[in-house]
């Protein structure tokens, strides 16, 4: 026995074409006021004269590009035919297999506008193409499921994608070497209280998802991707935790090939992620040979974020930071009790790595065999925080060319605790840097802290407290 309004709709063997569905996408799927094209090409035609102006090749060359977007993207809008119904009842699913479909005009593809446990299927080398895509779009649509899967299937939206825009336990599934792409980003958990719990899985070698912009909670909490089995994931910028009540929420890296990427746009300088950026409690988790490149990452960008943690586990499991853009690692930039943990093979390297960054109570732990910590310059101990905590613990290594111990005037009770580990700096070591008002502590109980270089210039110097061994 069906339930009521129960179906399925295929569309298979030819081209389906789809009209403007009559209605505009809500302002929650709009966050930027800029169109994509503007975003896209803003770098040569947004600037100055001067600029504008410089390089005539620079110029055609964006001008090809400019109406290769208009050809490809913008006019199959207008050429495509009347409008057609999408999900009109609970229960639906509807199945693109093998053939281009085209939903025209600016307004959103709803899996689930308002209505609950639809099925969208994109497969065997379908393509969907719309303006805006929203899987669970009003506050009763909830547990609605989007699926790209096999080769060669596309699911393109030009402009944004929302993974529960105001209802909760959406997804999104991405598998077996299928490609999503997002040109104005995505925006997983929308809404406030309202769209939590939604998921997004990337698996499967050759299965890639490429944005502008991701937000993983834009302002909902516990919203979970999953990145696995050579999946891939790439933007210019990533965020967890993006607003107050955007909490616990929890990205899983894992799996040998699989990787989340913050420079796909190829800008200069690359992407960067922001970690708990006003938010609290989220966790992401590097394991088992997964990666995360980028040019920077952000941990608890702001003074009301807390308790976000990271850990980096399991030979071949990286993160790559830099050295383009910076290459900077800040645990505790504003917030407090930030940690990271790089464990038993795991590594990160960086440009420039910061424990409280001015936060407080932040730690990073590097233990088990393997587990490397590698800064290519500086490494700041409390640049203008206070009580924070480095810990090398037996098998884990942290390398850098500086180190520093309370870095600032007012940088207090800052330490690093070599148990058992080892910690390499090539040319100084400082404890409190500035008139004598910083204080830290070096604290070696088994383990090395070893401060040498080829020169034999290398330098260990206590502006204000101790070095315990």
């Amino acid at each position: 026995m069906k339930r009521a309004g129960e179906g399925i709709l295929n569309l298979r063997a030819r081209q389906q074409n789809f009209g403007w569905p009559g209605s505009s996408s809500p302002p929650s799927c709009r966050p930027r006021k800029h169109s994509t094209l503007k975003r896209i090409f803003g770098q040569v035609v947004g600037r100055s004269r001067r600029e504008f102006l410089l390089g005539v090749g620079k110029w055609r060359a964006a001008m090809k590009q400019f109406w290769a977007v208009i050809l490809w993207t913008v006019v199959p809008f207008f050429l495509t035919g009347s409008a057609q119904a999408q999900f009109t009842a609970n229960f639906q699913t509807n199945i693109i297999s093998g053939v281009r479909s085209n939903w025209a005009g600016f307004g959103a593809y709803n899996v689930g506008s308002n209505t609950y446990q639809d099925v969208l299927i994109v497969e065997n080398g379908g393509a969907l193409s719309n303006f805006d895509g929203i899987i669970g779009n009003l506050g009763s649509a909830s547990n609605n499921t989007a699926i790209v899967t096999d080769p060669g299937s596309t699911w393109t939206n030009y402009d944004v994608l929302v993974v529960g825009s105001s209802a909760p336990g959406n997804n999104l599934v991405i598998s077996n070497g299928d490609l999503v792409y997002c040109l104005g980003g995505t925006l997983v958990g929308y809404s406030l209280a309202a769209s939590s719990n939604n998921t997004v899985t990337v698996t499967g070698p050759g299965s890639v998802w490429t944005n502008i912009d991701l937000y993983i909670g834009y302002a909902g909490g516990h919203n979970r991707m999953t990145i696995s089995n050579g999946g891939a994931v790439r933007d210019r910028t990533g965020f967890m935790g993006e607003g107050g009540a955007s909490v616990s929420n929890v990205v899983i890296i894992t799996d040998p090939g699989s990787f989340w990427s913050h420079d796909s746009v190829g800008q200069a300088g690359g992407g960067q992620m922001v970690f708990g950026d006003v938010s609290v409690g989220n966790q992401l988790i590097t394991s088992n040979g997964g990666a995360i490149y980028s040019s920077s990452i952000i941990f608890g960008n702001s003074s009301s974020s807390s308790s976000n943690s990271a850990t980096v586990t399991g030979a071949g499991s990286v993160w790559n930071l830099g050295p383009v853009g910076g290459g900077s690692l800040e645990v505790g930039n504003g917030g407090q009790g930030s940690q990271l943990t790089i464990s038993d093979g795991g590594a990160v390297h960086v440009t420039h790595g910061f424990v409280g960054f001015s936060g407080k109570n932040d730690r990073v732990t590097v233990t088990g065999a393997g587990a490397v910590w590698d800064d290519m310059f500086d490494l700041f101990i409390g640049n203008n925080g206070k009580t924070n905590t480095l810990t090398i613990g037996p098998g884990g290594t942290v390398t850098a060319t500086n180190a520093y111990v309370s870095y600032l005037a007012g940088s207090v009770g800052n330490h690093i605790d070599v148990e058992g580990g080892t910690m390499l700096v090539t040319s100084s070591a400082t404890i409190g840097n500035f008139n004598c008002s910083s204080s830290g502590t070096i604290t070696v109980d088994a383990g090395e802290l070893i401060v040498t270089n080829a020169a034999g210039n290398a330098v260990l110097e206590v502006s204000q407290r101790h070095v315990h061994a």
